[in-house]
């Protein structure tokens, strides 16, 4: 999946919001494009709702299909239940610590702001938005950031008036999305 297509249009089809306008959704309970009203709807087969349910969480953490293979991989040798592993690693990103912190609009916009080396991991300069933070480990950022709003996550510690957020604990099942069915995840790349 091209991450540069409409995010819009990607969100209808995922049916997972993503961007853009809410509307979307509200307005036509149909698939996106010139036939979407007009094509029955068949029962789809595991192996199409398995797709999109890898498709879903794609879209949602932005990543490509190597990076998601490669952290199935990681959660597969953990001892613990391969999807609830496979979400907490992808919960665990700086990219995502930011963004649950509510101190981006997005995602896409926390791994700008780490990309162009505005954030601080433990007191030193970072570049890279899929570093994986362990319990103790702090994100400051110096500039480019809105106010805190919106709800913080459990899991995390977040001080606004010095602009920085730690790990307080590792996220349980409950406390990440529940869009998610990861265990359809799991089939698809065990197949």
């Amino acid at each position: 999946m091209d991450l540069r297509r409409a995010k819009t249009k990607i969100s209808r089809r995922l049916g997972v919001y993503l961007t853009g306008s809410i509307k979307a959704f509200q307005r036509r309970p149909y698939r996106p494009g010139q036939h979407g009203t007009s094509r029955v709807r068949t029962k789809e087969s595991n192996f199409s709702l398995q797709l999109k349910e890898k498709q879903k969480i794609k879209a949602l953490y932005g990543l490509r299909e190597a990076q998601l293979r490669r952290m199935f991989q990681i959660a597969a040798r953990s001892r613990t239940n391969t999807g609830e592993a496979l979400l907490r690693i992808l919960e665990q990103r700086a990219d995502n610590i930011l963004y649950r912190s509510a101190f981006t609009r997005s995602r896409a916009h926390a791994r700008q702001l780490i990309t162009h080396g505005l954030v601080r991991l433990n007191g030193k300069r970072m570049n890279i938005p899929s570093a994986q933070l362990k319990i103790g480990d702090v994100l400051e950022v110096t500039k480019g950031m809105r106010e805190s709003e919106g709800q913080v996550e459990k899991w995390l510690k977040v001080n606004a008036t010095k602009k920085e957020v730690a790990v307080s604990a590792l996220p349980e099942r409950e406390q990440m999305p529940t869009e998610i069915n990861e265990q359809l995840i799991v089939e698809y790349y065990s197949r």
